[in-house]
């Protein structure tokens, strides 16, 4: 009973970490990365680190006895999954000081290296039991109730430096593993290895490095299904090969991932001649309804939240001359035309465009999306975001000034000269039992015209970006765990 309520503490701490049954002996023989944990009942095992190298660190468990009737209030309760990539061996806390008037707390290790850390700061990530929830490892303490103006009253490393507690008064501490803290830096973006991966750009020449999987490898492995999901993060466009030819392939691999996202053509939508085939809908409805040309455009701009990860299913492909699908990296046109024309960079990135989409479908009726987007989309540090593109659902409507709009159709122009270039441009013949799958926030898709056969056929869904960006980390944990 005793380890069963220490294992149901710990799991949501250190998913994919710790095994599910384990006991003293299967603690002690495992490797953790940057783990800290102080628990209170009355008894309750204390999870001691003392990194030896940056890969792995031997865990130990002892208990303690606390008076019995003790208020948990009254001592630390710390449990966080601490993954610092700074961790150092033998690195303790050298010396401390307090900033009363900068409202600072400055740590100086022991070999040299300083960080300063906020008041404010080291309160709002107290771990006590009245300020954190270990199961959930979220904050307990409403923001306005937190007192954005104390002083602590004293700071000291205990541990043998390895942790700094921070004295609020006589009964409020807030412990800090001294190699987690060290890693913090109030000047660049946490540490993530997911969402720090760097986009590989691509043009035609795709078509001898296209990153390729197995459907049954995908939906079956843990390991195919995290190196799919890597290469997919990485170059925005990936193929898998062997997908049984039939419809409903794409909701067995996507559940691999997370939900699926329902638009107003359903959870999957046919891309053939009449779609959703109704007596009382007009089968030419929607252009991807049709035999004609669609040119490079992303999915969904008319939404304020788009869709993210396309899956693209050929059922069945064309016999007849047509019926390409065309793939365009929009990063690598973007970086192009930040380097080759500035000014048009600048006005894609700065001025939105309305796109809206109208139709009818069985299950939803009449709809009408409209939605603002930049054609370039930049985060805060100006690196590429995202491109919302499509010709054929851009409106009428352009919010500048007069004098504005003949430079932005020039913009516009330059842009989708360089997403349709030979260089660019990647054209295939998807055949029956192949799936491109496409990061629809940068790579823009289309087709060529073909004959009115009534045989191409293909099936499109969609999952959302933190899906995959989750089932990613979860898959890095569990890997990781494995490999142990």
């Amino acid at each position: 009973m005793f380890w069963s309520g220490v294992r149901q503490v710990l799991r949501p701490t250190l998913p994919g970490l710790l095994p599910r049954t384990w006991s003293p002996a299967s603690v002690t023989s495992r490797n953790v990365r940057g783990f800290s944990a102080v628990f209170t009942r009355d008894t309750l095992p204390r999870v001691g680190v003392s990194p030896s190298n940056s890969k792995a660190i031997p865990v130990s468990v002892t208990t303690t006895r606390l008076p019995k009737g003790q208020p948990l209030a009254a001592t630390p309760v710390v449990a966080r999954c601490y993954v610092s990539q700074d961790i150092q061996p033998n690195i303790q806390i050298g010396s401390l000081s307090k900033d009363d008037t900068r409202r600072i707390v400055s740590v100086t290790w022991s070999d040299g290296k300083r960080r300063e850390y906020p008041f404010p700061w080291l309160l709002d990530n107290c771990l006590c039991s009245d300020c954190y929830h270990v199961e959930s490892q979220g904050r307990l303490l409403p923001f306005d109730q937190l007192d954005i103006t104390a002083h602590p009253e004293s700071v000291e490393s205990i541990n043998g430096g390895d942790t700094l507690r921070v004295s609020w008064n006589r009964r409020h501490h807030s412990d800090f593993d001294s190699h987690w803290l060290r890693s913090v830096k109030f000047d660049q973006k946490p540490p993530d290895d997911v969402a720090l991966t760097t986009p590989t750009l691509w043009g035609a020449e795709i078509t001898e490095s296209l990153p390729r999987f197995e459907f049954r490898d995908v939906v079956s492995d843990d390991q195919a299904l995290f190196d799919f999901l890597k290469a997919f993060y990485e170059f925005g466009i990936v193929k898998i090969e062997k997908t049984p030819a039939e419809p409903r392939q794409i909701p067995i691999i996507a559940k691999r991932i997370g939900p699926m996202r329902e638009t107003s053509f359903g959870l999957l939508q046919p891309l053939k001649k009449g779609g959703n085939q109704v007596e009382e809908l007009d089968p030419d409805r929607a252009l991807s309804y049709t035999t004609k040309a669609l040119q490079l455009h992303t999915d969904m701009s008319c939404l304020y939240e788009t869709t993210y990860m396309a899956f693209f299913h050929c059922i069945k492909s064309s016999n007849c001359k047509g019926g390409d699908s065309i793939y365009a990296d929009g990063f690598r046109a973007a970086e192009m035309l930040r380097r080759e024309d500035p000014d048009a960079f600048q006005m894609l990135t700065t001025n939105q465009q309305e796109f809206r989409l109208v139709g009818a479908e069985p299950h939803v009726g009449d709809f009408d999306h409209r939605c603002f987007h930049f054609p370039i989309k930049l985060d805060h540090f100006g690196r590429l975001k995202a491109v919302h593109y499509s010709t054929h659902a851009r409106t009428t409507a352009m919010f500048m000034p007069v004098d504005d709009v003949q430079p932005m159709y020039n913009a516009l122009q330059v842009f989708a000269k360089l997403l349709e270039s030979p260089e660019n441009a990647y054209y295939v013949k998807l055949q029956g039992g192949e799936m491109i799958v496409v990061n629809n926030h940068r790579v823009l898709h289309g087709r060529t015209p073909f004959k009115d056969s009534g045989e191409r056929h293909l099936e499109l869904g969609y999952v959302d970006w933190d899906h995959v960006t989750s089932r990613m980390r979860v898959l890095q944990r569990k890997l990781s765990d494995d490999k142990m």
